[in-house]
């Protein structure tokens, strides 16, 4: 199964993405055990097989 996440990446302002902060957040989420967004599995969007 394949995992998609949408939300807006932090940037430095070279325009590269901030990847200490973006396990930073993923570790918080894991400590409180809350979800940074909602998610949706693939069998949702039959539409969307080829």
């Amino acid at each position: 199964m394949r995992r998609l996440e949408f939300a807006d990446l932090p940037k430095t302002m070279s325009g590269k993405i901030r990847r200490v902060e973006l396990r930073g957040r993923e570790r918080d989420a894991a400590d409180t055990g809350t979800e940074l967004a909602r998610e949706w599995r693939d069998d949702q969007f039959p539409e969307l097989r080829g």
